[in-house]
């Protein structure tokens, strides 16, 4: 139209040197979060086996496999009596609660997290002890903090569990 001037754009066109950069930038920056989340992931697995395994040998009552889970100086801090210290005490603990029960669990964990060589999880078990005594079988349902350690050779022992009655029955 003759007569009529149009205004210069205000808005300067995108300054693609410096997005390059951003964009390079990025691109380096990412692999190394993506790497360490991987491995967090991979030793949040590592954790959550520990408690798989503790829990299919409560279940099958074998008192070696559990206790080959624990450090020598584990604690163990049940919902009744006094703190069990160590590996050999564990182990008797265990002995003396399968002679009396079988015990039949699940879990879920609700929060895992490992920092450095230290871990934790937090969940519910939910299970029943049959009786061997013939009384009738009781349910239960535990919360729990699992503490572990990472060994040396990078595996994960349990340092401290506690638990106690998660109901108002």
């Amino acid at each position: 139209m003759p007569g009529v001037r149009h205004a210069k754009s205000i808005l300067r066109p995108p300054d693609f040197s410096r997005l390059c950069v951003l964009l390079i930038a990025a691109l380096f920056a990412v692999p190394p979060v993506l790497a360490q989340a991987a491995v967090e992931g991979d030793e949040t697995a590592r954790v959550r086996k520990v408690l798989e395994e503790i829990i299919a040998a409560d279940n099958s009552a074998n008192v070696e496999r559990i206790v080959a889970l624990y450090e020598e100086d584990a604690l163990l801090l049940p919902p009744a009596g006094p703190a069990v210290v160590g590996k050999d005490a564990i182990k008797e603990r265990y002995r003396q609660g399968f002679e009396k029960a079988k015990l039949e669990v699940a879990f879920h964990s609700e929060e895992t997290h490992v920092t450095g060589d230290w871990a934790f999880d937090r969940g519910l078990t939910r299970g029943r002890n049959v009786w061997r005594d013939g009384r009738a079988p009781t349910k239960f349902e535990h919360k729990y903090l699992m503490i572990l350690r990472r060994r040396p050779d990078g595996g994960w022992k349990i340092a401290r569990l506690i638990w106690n009655n998660n109901s108002t029955e």
